[in-house]
């Protein structure tokens, strides 16, 4: 059966797929052979950067590729991306036509969307394929999901190519939620999603990143894109439920975090303890903070201080639910990845090691 090592490589031999073999120290080389990969591309990403450059990435790919012996690059696929969404469709579509591997290329936003491409459509559980991986080349301004699985505040393109060739094959924890919709509180959405789930502020903080252009880059963005949303935002009484428990009410709710990585907002380190790998939710609070103290508050919460400051809970759960106490006209929106595709009432769980990711 599958075993459970250190920094998440998790699968036994006889699991492995046909391509994946064993280095020398013992750890699990990906693959000799790029038969069956697909590159899932945003081209917008990194301000457009990454269109414009892509020749040459894909040059140094199939460099790296033959030091290593590894076979196939000439039957590497690449798609892209040609509006918002479309990367579901485009994972999907790979995933159908037999493909081994698919690379996002993009921000956490495009990562969401391979993500959810990866489940049957409606499908809580249910794969679309079994044996495929997921991969991811980050080409995003704010790079959270990066931080929390490789650890790393910045990643040399050569790194990241590197590590698409050598990395080992493990099982993310992905998380799935039940969202209403912000046009129609009836309607019910269900998605998928990958790194961190917020409401409150944080989720006012990015509606206003996505509508801001990152010429300055994804740290000046957010910081930009905070301050505007704390001070724009009026904090409200929530309900939450944790496990099935009981109800419970938390007042003057300024944002709450539903964490399955450690950062959001371009390297705000929300979670500290959360783990990818560790089949949990790591839910923070933020409650009973003045506008102007709760800005004060963003420089530790970049370093993961701000759990030790009075007013901050954090708490490990499997799923949580969270509504309104008193709904009023303007909902409060939920955030998921960076984009906000709902609001409360909502429910979060975390679904264990059940997308396998090339680390």
């Amino acid at each position: 059966g599958r075993r459970r090592a250190t920094g998440g490589f998790c699968y036994s031999d006889v699991e492995m797929a046909d391509n994946i073999t064993r280095t020398a120290s013992g750890q699990y080389k990906h693959t000799t052979s790029l038969a069956g990969w697909v590159f899932m591309v945003n081209p917008a990403s990194a301000s457009g950067k990454t269109k414009s450059n892509w020749k040459s990435t894909m040059a140094r790919f199939g460099e790296l590729a033959a030091q290593r012996n590894i076979v196939g690059f000439e039957s590497v696929e690449v798609r892209w991306t040609e509006r918002p969404g479309h990367g579901v469709a485009l994972t999907r579509e790979a995933l159908m036509g037999g493909a081994k591997v698919v690379v996002c290329v993009g921000g956490d936003g495009t990562l969401a969307e391979a993500v959810e491409g990866f489940f049957v459509e409606d499908k809580k559980t249910e794969m679309i394929s079994e044996d495929a991986a997921l991969a991811f080349l980050p080409a995003g301004t704010g790079g959270d999901f990066r931080r929390s699985v490789w650890g790393d505040s910045k990643v040399s393109l050569e790194m990241a190519l590197a590590r698409l060739l050598d990395g080992a094959r493990c099982r993310l924890d992905v998380g799935y939620a039940r969202l209403s919709s912000s046009s129609l509180p009836t309607d019910q959405i269900y998605s998928h999603w990958i790194n961190v789930a917020s409401c409150g502020s944080s989720a006012e903080i990015a509606k206003i990143a996505n509508e801001t252009p990152k010429f300055l880059g994804g740290l000046i963005t957010f910081y930009q894109a905070s301050i505007r949303g704390l001070v724009g935002y009026t904090p409200c009484d929530l309900k939450l439920r944790i496990d099935g428990g009981e109800w419970e009410t938390v007042k003057a709710v300024n944002a709450l975090a539903v964490c399955n990585g450690k950062f959001f907002g371009a390297g705000m380190m929300v979670a500290p303890a959360a783990d990818v790998f560790d089949g949990l939710l790591d839910v923070t609070i933020w409650s009973g903070f003045g506008t102007l103290d709760f800005v004060a508050l963003t420089g530790k919460i970049y370093s993961g201080e701000h759990i030790h400051v009075k007013g901050v809970r954090v708490f490990k759960c499997k799923s949580i639910e969270l509504a309104e106490v008193t709904p009023g006209t303007d909902r409060c929106n939920v955030e998921m990845d960076g984009e906000t595709p709902g609001s409360l009432p909502a429910a979060f769980e975390i679904l264990p090691n059940v997308l396998p990711f090339i680390k």
